[in-house]
């Protein structure tokens, strides 16, 4: 085994602390990823021996051999772009405390989690919204408490644009000036880092949890060149990006209760012992109020 698995989440919950990969826990019907209809994968199939699909067992999963076989066990990295999750959250702030690991463990059990990366880039204070920089440092210490995941920055860029209204007021204006903000870097971190992992052998099986088309290169060149099975996780569901669906045909939709059961507890205990505190914001809604 590849180490010990994290419970799930509970208040007061304590994260481990390793340095070795993890492996998947096991989840009850229906919490992992696609348990009852993944998708073909159309997977290229690496020339090592240990590919092999001979004793598979017959099951669901048994059509996708190279990801899910019985007895081969895929070390597996997975690879966060952070701001497509963020927006694919952005209307449910209570599942925005997520526990990537825990997330992660809900992979079919064949794959072992090797490392997680997380893309990312400080956000920016915005009249709108001042408390934003806080509510990420808070979370980014959360997620600093899970093993084996590493943080990659990009940045933020602010420019001033003029740009045409799209229902200009009869009497006013037609363009605007607005300041706009775009995230650099991140993606192209992304494709950087599957790319040398690739390259050093560090994994056999990666997993992109995106939606963006943008990544569509790494991914093939992963697939093509390296000859290792790609997985996209969708962090929007069933809003599935076509083109991304054609370099990557193993897609799996994260649903909106995977988000729920993969959160931090409310109180999470860094390796300082220092408590981190879920943000207000982003709190569960109550049992009273999920009844209503």
């Amino acid at each position: 085994m590849w180490g010990t698995a994290r419970p799930p989440a509970g208040r007061g919950q304590t994260p481990l602390r390793s340095d070795k990969p993890l492996n998947c826990c096991r989840l009850g019907g229906g919490d992992r990823f696609g348990e009852h209809s993944l998708p073909d994968a159309g997977i290229v199939r690496p020339t090592t021996p240990a590919a092999s699909t001979a004793g598979c067992e017959a099951s669901e999963f048994a059509r996708w051999p190279l990801l899910f076989g019985a007895r081969l066990m895929l070390q597996t990295n997975v690879y966060v772009d952070g701001f497509n999750l963020y927006y694919a959250l952005k209307d449910t702030p209570e599942h925005k405390w997520l526990d990537l690991l825990a997330l992660c463990q809900r992979l079919p059990k064949r794959n072992t989690i090797n490392r997680i990366r997380y893309f990312t880039a400080k956000v920016q204070e915005r009249p709108e919204d001042p408390e934003a920089p806080k509510r990420q440092e808070v979370y980014l210490r959360a997620l600093r408490t899970i093993p084996n995941l590493s943080m990659h920055f990009g940045r933020f860029r602010s420019d001033e644009a003029d740009m045409r209204l799209k229902s200009p007021p009869p009497d006013g204006p037609e363009r605007v000036t607005v300041i706009r903000t775009v995230e650099k870097r991140s993606d192209v971190n992304l494709a950087t880092e599957m790319l040398v992992d690739a390259h050093k052998g560090d994994a056999r099986c990666m997993a992109v949890l995106t939606n963006e088309s943008d990544l569509i290169p790494p991914i093939k060149a992963v697939r093509d060149h390296f000859r290792l099975p790609v997985v996209v996780l969708n962090p929007r569901g069933r809003n599935q990006n076509r083109e991304l669906r054609k370099a990557a045909p193993t897609v799996i939709p994260i649903r909106q209760h995977h988000y729920r059961r993969s959160q931090f507890a409310d109180e999470v205990e860094d390796a300082k012992g220092k408590i981190i505190v879920r943000p207000r914001e982003w709190a569960a809604p109550s049992q009273d109020d999920s009844a209503s």
